[in-house]
């Protein structure tokens, strides 16, 4: 039901299925319990590892929003600043829907999706006034031929 490692011993003792959800607790340091270094931790369980997905995937949603407003908030005439910003709002919905999804909430999803909605709308729209404004400056003063 777990794996226990550490840098002298990898001791595996496992009686779940392969389909099973697995978390491997993010470790850079280590840990240390009863006086044993403990190098990985993984956890079979979906209601246990919930806390430290929703942790990890709220901090990085906080993160993406933050750079995200502040590319959007610059006033740069350049297109590529919202493909960009487009782009990454796609990344962070893969992520989501491929590694995080059976461990969180519907709500908690709906409510990521509800901000990262507004996010893409903002960001298409700002797109295509840029390049109806680069079109309309292209046909100005051409004139009658």
């Amino acid at each position: 039901m777990y794996t226990i490692s550490t840098n002298k011993l990898k001791t595996n003792i496992n009686y779940l299925n392969d389909d099973v959800y697995k978390y491997k607790i993010p470790n850079k340091k280590g840990f240390k319990i009863n006086n044993i270094d403990i190098k990985d931790i993984t956890i079979y369980n979906k209601k246990m590892a919930r806390p430290f997905i929703l942790k990890i995937v709220n901090h990085k949603f906080d993160k993406l929003i933050l750079k995200l407003t502040e590319d959007m908030s610059s006033d740069s005439d350049d297109d590529d600043v919202y493909k960009k910003v487009l782009e990454e709002i796609e990344i962070f919905r893969l992520l989501i829907k491929e590694k995080y999804r059976p461990f969180l909430r519907k709500g908690e999803l709906e409510k990521m999706a509800k901000k990262l909605k507004f996010l893409k709308t903002e960001a298409m729209r700002r797109l295509l006034n840029l390049h109806d404004v680069n079109v309309v400056s292209k046909n100005v003063g051409r004139g009658a031929r």
